[in-house]
C-alpha cells in the first residue's frame, strides 16, 4: 500500500476555539485527502466557522469531562473504517502547556515532510499501530501512578516489562487496535477537568501505550531520526519533569552570568563591523546605526537569533560578538554554497533551504522552538517577506523583534513592489500600524479584511490573533522593526491625569477621579 492509498482521518478536540486558525495552517500540511472530525463543547457556536474551512467536517459535541480523551473514545466507533488517524487537541495558550502543545502538534503535522514520514511508515508496515514525537514518549513504569493503574488493571491483568506512552495523548494511530477501549470506558464515569494525575483520561493515556506492547505491535518515534520497532523494545524518557524543565520552561529571554568585560563589550555594532576580519558581512551604515540604537536592551541577554539570508556568513560572526551572552544564532539561506560555511563558535548553525518551505521550517524549529530576534535579509521580494513574517512572528518571544532589511526594494516592480502598490512589503508593515490601533476603528472593518489583499496575492493565511500581538512598528530608511508583546500590552490603556489645577479645561479632572 502507498501513502496516498491510506484512508486518513484527523480528530481535533477544539476546547480552545481561538486556536482554530492555527490548526487550519497545520492541517494544510497533510498532502492527501482526509476526513476531519472535530469535538466541541455542547454550548459551542463555533461549528459554522469550521464548516467555512472544511464543509465536510464531522462535528460532534461532548460534555467538558475527560479532557480530549473522553471525546476521542466517543468517536472511536466512527473511526474504525480508517486506516490511520491523527489525534490532536488544543492546549492552553500560556506557559509550559502552550509550549508542550506546540511541540506535540508540530511533531505530528508541523510540515508536509513530517506528515509524509508518518504516512509512508504506516503504509509500509501493517504492524505499526501508533507513532508520535520521541520528545514526549515517556517510560511507562516510571510514570505509572498508583491511581492510574487501579483503573488500567480493569482492562489488562498485567503490564509488559517495558512500555511507554505519549505525554499529552497526541499521536498517529490505527484505530482498530483500540476499539475495545471505547466500550470499556463506557463503564467509567469521566469527571470534570482536574489538574492532578490519576483520572480516567490519564489511565487511557497510558493504555494507548500498553496495548501495543502487550499485542507485540510496532511503534514509531519521530525525532532527529525515525525509530520503528516492537513497542516493548523502545525506551521512553525516564523523567517527565526533566523534559518539561529542559524543553518547555525557557523564559522569553534568558539572562546568563555576566562574563568578564572585554574590549568588544564597549564597541558598537558599527565599530565591530569596521574591525571585522572573517567571513564577509554586507550592511548599510544607517542600518548598523539603527541596530546600535534599538538593540541596546538585548545586548547582555541570552538571546536566540534567526537571520534569514546570510550570503557570505559574516553577519553571524558579528552577531555572536555583539551578543556575547547569546544562546543561539541560526542562519538560513537558500544558496547551497552556504554549506561551505563553518564556525568555531558552537552557538552558530547554518540551515540550507527556503525559510518559508515547510521542511526548512521544521529544521529551524528543531534547533530552537522560539526566538528573541528574527532578521529577514533574504530575497527582499514582497511575497517572501510577508510569508517569513507570518511564519516566524508567532515563534518570537514576547518582547522580541522582527526586523526586515532592504525595504527600499519594496518600491521596485522587479521585487513585487511599487510606490502605491497595496501588496508591497512596506504596505504590509504599514497595515500593522492599523492593527495596533484596532480598538479605535469604530467597527469600520476587521483585522482579517485589512489583510485580504495579501492573502489573495500571496496565498497566505493571516491570523488576526497573532497580529494583535504587534505592540509597535518602527520605520527607518529601508528598514522595519516590529516588536511583539501581548494583545493587552498593545492597547492604549487607561487615561492618566495628574495635577489638581485645571484653569482651562476642568473636564479632564473627572478622569483623575475615575482612576
Amino acid at each position: 500500500m502507498k501513502a496516498n492509498d491510506l484512508k486518513i482521518a484527523v480528530v481535533l478536540h477544539l476546547y480552545h476555539e481561538k486556536q482554530w486558525s492555527e490548526f487550519v495552517r497545520y492541517l494544510a500540511n497533510i498532502p492527501h485527502p482526509f476526513n476531519l472530525f472535530v469535538s466541541l463543547q455542547p454550548e459551542s457556536r463555533f461549528a459554522d466557522t469550521i464548516y467555512k474551512a472544511y464543509p465536510d467536517a464531522v462535528i460532534r459535541t461532548f460534555p467538558n469531562v475527560g479532557r480530549d480523551v473522553g471525546p476521542f473514545l466517543g468517536l472511536l466507533p466512527e473511526l474504525q473504517p480508517f486506516d490511520v488517524v491523527c489525534k490532536l487537541h488544543t492546549k492552553s495558550k500560556v506557559g509550559v502547556r502552550r509550549k508542550w502543545g506546540q511541540a506535540a502538534v508540530g511533531s505530528l503535522v508541523g510540515s508536509q515532510k513530517i506528515v509524509e514520514t508518518y504516512l509512508a511508515a504506516f503504509a509500509a508496515n501493517d504492524d505499526l499501530v501508533i507513532g508520535g514525537p520521541k520528545l514526549l514518549y515517556l517510560d511507562g513504569e516510571k510514570h505509572l501512578g498508583g491511581s492510574n493503574w487501579n483503573i488500567m488493571r480493569r482492562f489488562c491483568a498485567a503490564r509488559p516489562e517495558s512500555w511507554g506512552f505519549f505525554a499529552g495523548t497526541m499521536f498517529w494511530c490505527r484505530p482498530q487496535l483500540f476499539s475495545e477501549m471505547a466500550e470499556q470506558f463506557n463503564e467509567i464515569e469521566f469527571v470534570e477537568h482536574k489538574k492532578f494525575d490519576g483520572q480516567p483520561e490519564h489511565a487511557a493515556e497510558r493504555l494507548f501505550g500498553i496495548i501495543p506492547a502487550l499485542e507485540q505491535k510496532q511503534l514509531m518515534l519521530l525525532g532527529e531520526t525515525v525509530e520503528i520497532d516492537v513497542a516493548a523494545n523502545l525506551e521512553g524518557h525516564p523523567d517527565w519533569f526533566e523534559v518539561r524543565r529542559t524543553h518547555f520552561k525557557q523564559k522569553a529571554t534568558v539572562v546568563t552570568a555576566k562574563p568578564e568585560p572585554t574590549d568588544t563589550d564597549a564597541l558598537s555594532l558599527q565599530e565591530l563591523h569596521n574591525r571585522h576580519d572573517g567571513y564577509v558581512s554586507d550592511k548599510w551604515s544607517n542600518n548598523l546605526a539603527q541596530y546600535d540604537r534599538f538593540l541596546v536592551p538585548y545586548r547582555k541577554q541570552g538571546i536566540r537569533l534567526l537571520e534569514i539570508g546570510i550570503q557570505n556568513g559574516g553577519s553571524l560572526e558579528l552577531w555572536s560578538k555583539y551578543f556575547r551572552n547569546g544562546k543561539t544564532f541560526i542562519g538560513c539561506d537558500i544558496n547551497p554554497a552556504c554549506e561551505r560555511l563553518s564556525y568555531a563558535d558552537p552557538r552558530i548553525n547554518v540551515i540550507i533551504g527556503d525559510a518559508n518551505a515547510p521542511q526548512t521550517q521544521t529544521q529551524i524549529r528543531a534547533k530552537s522552538d522560539a526566538f528573541d530576534i528574527v532578521i529577514d535579509d533574504a530575497s527582499h521580494r514582497s511575497e517572501d517577506i510577508v510569508k517569513s513574517f507570518l511564519t516566524y512572528f508567532p515563534m518570537i518571544a514576547d518582547g522580541g523583534l522582527f526586523v526586515a532589511e532592504d525595504l527600499h526594494c519594496s518600491y521596485w516592480r522587479s521585487f513585487q513592489g511599487g510606490l502605491n502598490l497595496d501588496t508591497s512589503s512596506l504596505s504590509f508593515f504599514r497595515s500593522l500600524t492599523d492593527v495596533i490601533n484596532f480598538e479605535h476603528w469604530e467597527k469600520q472593518g476587521t483585522v482579517a479584511s485589512r489583510f485580504a489583499a495579501f492573502e489573495t496575492a500571496y496565498g497566505v493565511s493571516v491570523d488576526p490573533d497573532i497580529l494583535q500581538q504587534v505592540v509597535s512598528v518602527e520605520f527607518a530608511n529601508s528598514m522595519a522593526i516590529v516588536r511583539k508583546g501581548t494583545a493587552s500590552e498593545a492597547r492604549l490603556g487607561k487615561r492618566s491625569v495628574a495635577g489638581s489645577k485645571a484653569l482651562v479645561d476642568t473636564g479632564v479632572l473627572k478622569f483623575k477621579t475615575a482612576q
